[in-house]
This record gives C-alpha cells, structure tokens and sequence, in this order.
C-alpha cells in the first residue's frame, strides 16, 4: 500500500522534472536561435565589406589617392587601405542594417 503511493508521488515529480527539462530546452534552443543570427548578421556584414573591397581590385593606390592625399603613408601600403575599406564598409552596412532596414 505505502510502496503503491511511493510510486504515484513519484510519477508526479517525474511529471514535474519532464516539464522543467523540457523549458530548459526550449529556452537554450532560443538562446542558440539568436546566436545562429548574430553570426549569420557578423558573416553577411563581413562579406560585403570584403566585396566592396575586391571591386577596387589592383588600382587600391589610385582608389586611395583619390581619398586621402597622396602624401598619405596609407596610400603606400594598399593592405591597410584594404582593411580600412573593410572596416568602413562592414560599419556601414551594419549600421544600414540594423537601424534603416528595421525601421521599414
């Protein structure tokens, strides 16, 4: 007799942990669903920077004198100038991402 309600008390609480298992699931699912696009969000900014910077191609230096001034030490090394595009770019389209686009 005391064992049969042991085991329904604990069917219960077996009940409970199931329910609490099964929130915490659903809640790291959500915690993952917003990391998967915040990184999706990161690749798409990055990318778009980089291809902006692979249409100026082989002429970065006259791109870039035509920016800064041509006594500027960025403009000799067309890297730095690359990843300032980059920079500038990925800044720009995120920003063009997450405030315009939001807005509409």
């Amino acid at each position: 007799m005391q064992i049969t309600r042991d085991l329904q008390n604990f069917d219960q609480g077996l009940l409970l942990l199931e329910g609490n298992i099964n929130a915490v699931r659903s809640q790291v699912e959500i915690e993952k669903a917003k990391s998967d696009h915040n990184f999706q969000e990161l690749i798409a900014v990055g990318g778009t920077g980089v291809a902006v910077v692979s249409f100026i191609g082989d002429d970065a230096k006259q791109q870039c004198e035509l920016i800064f001034s041509k006594k500027s030490d960025i403009c000799d090394n067309t890297l730095i100038f690359k990843l300032i595009m980059i920079l500038t770019t990925s800044i720009f389209v995120w920003f063009f991402r997450k405030y315009i686009l939001k807005r509409s």
